[in-house]
């Protein structure tokens, strides 16, 4: 009996480490088989299942899975150090051993490290930078709001597809830039083996570490409970644990006692920044992925490659409604917050509304900014035209951006607004399928108008693309054609407002049982 408690605690001890070589082990050799031999056109969302799986086998054990994640974990306290230093360790000789079978298993050399033909060290700087923060925060925010740390209790649940639809936003915009990497384990295990440059290497691991840690300060920014107050540390969960006998000591609870039992309302600043991250990745995904789209023009599969920008688009969107969702709810999009505004019930007052488009209109500008370079080295064709597409007349501007942009905005009020106890099976911003629910929604109305309209169905995403062909190609008709499709994007948020009313009335009437309107 002794043995064998014995033995379990080994087990214990090591299984989470073990859990992440296993982990990242999976993922290098997924990565390495895909681009050496697999379809370069679903790879993205291979490496983004990849990521899912992955993290959800070993969560209950691990689920980092990557050196930058460990690092920002261990800065905002979610991981002890010893544990991070052991984890990293794990990570690397699980990638070591996943590119040695693929190595072996392969003829056809090892994984490119460095930037791909047409491109250079700086857009690979802004792609692995940009997309690692972004992965690496949405993993951080899904674990510190997990378990009744702070608001959203039970968002790790959410982790696994956070970083798994990040990973296919990222690939679809960065995989023939920078090759997609977003992980210093995959970088070191599989350049090692393949032959890489050292010197490339380093410079790929120095910009993801400093993307990890960047994603840390932004989570004390978004969150600041999760580090200042309000939340578990590490050392709090390690006391949570249950004793050998299966029950909590007297001093495992008392050490409990910095767990928050009422969740406190967000910052508005928080909710400033939360838009604007939000808001950046999304159009950033969107005039990155649209401009390598460009640079491949042409062939049977077009309308495929045209698609797989509002695939991209919608990922981005999913991961960081799972990400930042319960902190600003999840907009990214003018239109939307407008739906939101108009809908009634209080939930925006005019100075909220004002300044989160404010922020989601600053994130498009940034946005432009980044774009640039990409588009100055592609085929100096803008990200995406504002006009009617070949064929088709303006009208397909007005009814086709009114229309997808009212299922957008509707898909956001039904599921992350409802609050009304006569409406039972409604959800929040903090369940499962909100998320998911209005990825698909973006992705269904993207690629159902791509062909008449390209599919923007987002005035922040209509000033980004105005301004990044502002700076490439001079003023031209860029702010009369961005007027077009804000104007059509906003009225398809008041049409979702109608709509909600038309088909949610108890939400405006007194609830019984708070004795308010349903919010």
């Amino acid at each position: 009996m002794g043995a064998q408690h014995a033995f379990v605690r080994i087990a214990e001890a090591t299984s989470p480490y073990f859990a992440e070589f296993m982990g990242t082990f999976f993922l290098a050799i997924m990565y390495a088989c895909t681009a050496l031999t697999g379809d370069l056109m679903w790879m993205p969302t291979a490496m983004g299942f990849a990521n899912v799986v992955a993290l959800g086998g070993v969560a209950a054990a691990g689920g980092h899975l990557n050196p930058a994640v460990s690092l920002a974990m261990g800065i905002v306290r979610l991981a002890r150090w010893t544990q991070v230093s052991g984890f990293v360790a794990a990570q690397l000789l699980g990638a070591l051993a996943g590119g040695s079978l693929a190595t072996c298993l392969l003829d056809t050399g090892g994984v490119h490290i460095g930037p791909k033909p047409g491109f250079r060290w700086l857009h690979v700087f802004i792609t692995e930078g940009v997309y690692t923060a972004a992965f690496c925060l949405a993993a951080l925010s899904c674990s510190a709001a997990s378990g009744g740390r702070v608001r959203g209790a039970g968002s790790s649940q959410f982790l696994p597809l956070a970083v798994g639809f990040m990973a296919i936003a990222a690939g679809h915009a960065s995989l023939d830039v920078s090759g997609c990497l977003l992980n210093p384990a995959l970088v070191l295990g599989l350049g090692l083996t393949g032959g890489a440059q050292p010197v490339a290497c380093a410079m790929y691991v120095g910009v993801q570490l400093a993307a990890g840690f960047a994603a840390s300060v932004l989570l004390t920014m978004t969150r600041p409970e999760a580090l200042f107050g309000g939340g578990r540390s590490a050392d709090a969960r390690e006391a949570s644990r249950p004793d050998a006998e299966g029950g909590a000591s007297a001093a495992n609870l008392a050490a409990l006692t910095d767990v928050g039992t009422k969740s406190p309302q967000p910052w508005i600043t928080a909710k400033w920044l939360s838009e604007f991250i939000g808001t950046y990745i999304v159009v950033f995904t969107f005039g990155v992925s649209g401009v390598l789209v460009r640079r491949q023009s042409g062939g049977e599969d077009q309308v495929m490659k045209n698609s797989a920008v509002h695939w991209a688009t919608a990922a981005a969107v999913t991961s960081m409604v799972y990400a930042l969702g319960d902190i600003s709810g999840g907009s990214f999009n003018p239109a939307v917050s407008f739906a939101v505004a108009c809908s009634g019930r209080g939930k925006y007052v005019l100075f909220e509304l004002l300044s989160l488009v404010v922020a989601q209109a600053s994130a498009a500008i940034v946005a432009a900014f980044t774009m640039v370079p990409f588009d100055w080295q592609g085929p100096r064709d803008i990200v995406r035209d504002l006009h009617a597409r070949e064929g088709h007349r303006e009208r397909s501007v007005v009814l086709g951006e009114s229309t997808f942009t009212m299922a957008w905005a509707l898909v956001v009020l039904c599921t992350t607004t409802v609050k009304s106890s006569r409406y039972p099976r409604a959800t929040s911003a903090r369940d499962f399928s909100p998320a998911l629910a209005i990825g698909v929604a973006v992705a269904a109305g993207g690629c159902a108008v791509e062909g008449t309209t390209g599919g923007v169905l987002n005035p922040a995403a209509s000033l980004a693309v105005s301004a990044c062909g502002v700076l490439t190609e001079g003023v031209g008709t860029w702010p009369r054609d961005c007027l077009k499709y804000c104007i059509c994007q906003a009225a398809g948020g008041v049409v979702a407002a109608l709509l909600f009313a038309a088909t949610h009335p108890l939400e405006y009437e007194k609830d019984p049982m708070r004795g308010t309107l349903g919010a």
